[in-house]
């Protein structure tokens, strides 16, 4: 097991002793350090000087806020700005493993859920031809991408506004039913129209065929990917 592993099951395990009030602070504090910029091993490291200081708090019976101040945020910018930023190297690194997490899985899930497979499939079990040739078209291959690039972006935007999506969630709940749902209205509106937009333009896409391929070698690929990410993640 590497060491950025056990010292994150180490902070987890610590973690379980916080009370509810401070387990929601650390949560914030810690999901805004992920999208800082600096290495897992170094936010491990935060992270576990903010357990401490939050469970000797508690110890006081005082409020984490006596010990780090109200302003949580710039409390983990002050942190962030007093460690050493991610080399060149290591982003590259950071930016390869995920795009070889992210991309073995959506390869393997749209590959597995194509209309080819589920032929490939149904043909093994009749015992008919065996043709395992997967299409994909562009549609699908911009599909792909831009799940990976929504994944990626969501759980950036999730990290850099920790704080702020707390305080709206406490906000929605002092809020009245009445006016949360004609904002949740308007807001699932939109979207489905955008999703309802973006699937008109990738079913005329789906028409033109970019790469054919065997089922088991794109299988293979992926999980090669994955395998490099884990390599990656161990050597860490």
């Amino acid at each position: 097991m590497s060491e950025v592993k056990k010292l994150r099951r180490l902070n987890n395990e610590i973690g379980k002793k916080l009370t509810k009030e401070n387990g929601i602070i650390m949560t914030d504090m810690v999901c805004y350090i992920r999208g800082s910029g600096l290495s897992e091993k170094n936010q491990e490291l935060i992270r576990q000087d903010l357990l401490e200081m939050a469970l000797s708090a508690q110890e006081r019976k005082e409020p984490f806020s006596a010990v780090v101040g109200e302003d949580y945020k710039g409390f983990c910018n002050e942190i962030i700005s007093s460690m050493p930023q991610m080399t060149t190297k290591e982003k590259i690194v950071e930016y390869v493993d995920t795009f070889l997490l992210c991309g073995s899985i959506v390869v393997a899930i749209s590959t597995l859920l194509s209309s080819d497979a589920i032929r490939i499939f149904r043909n093994m079990v009749k015992g008919g031809t065996a043709d395992f040739t997967v299409s994909y078209s562009l549609g699908t291959i911009i599909l792909d991408l831009i799940i990976i690039a929504f994944s990626v972006g969501i759980v950036h935007y999730i990290c850099k506004s920790s704080f702020e999506l707390t305080q709206k969630s406490e906000e929605h709940k002092a809020m009245s039913k009445k006016k949360l749902i004609p904002r949740r209205f308007f807001i699932g509106a939109a979207w489905g129209l955008l999703v309802a937009v973006g699937l008109i333009l990738l079913v005329k896409l789906a028409s033109f065929t970019v790469i054919t391929a065997n089922l088991f070698i794109v299988l293979i690929v992926a999980g090669g990917m994955y395998a490099l990410h884990k390599v990656i993640n161990f050597q860490q």
